[in-house]
């Protein structure tokens, strides 16, 4: 599974009329790395396109 793509249609279909959003990322290491890197890949598109970066994440991992 990569979960860039998941995250950034994710992001894109979630924001709120605030302009925000929470994302929590569950799993093994490597895919919560994967949406991780998604949420701060997000965050700067955010910040670029209207100048804010409301978009949050908790990230709970886990080993197999």
């Amino acid at each position: 599974m990569q979960p860039g793509p998941v995250v950034d249609n994710f992001v894109e279909a979630q924001q709120d009329s605030a302009g925000s959003t929470f994302v929590y990322i569950s799993g093994p290491e490597g895919l919560a790395t994967g949406a991780e890197e998604a949420c701060i890949r997000q965050k700067r598109r955010l910040r670029k396109q209207n100048g804010t970066n409301e978009i949050t994440w908790h990230n709970a991992t886990f080993t197999v």
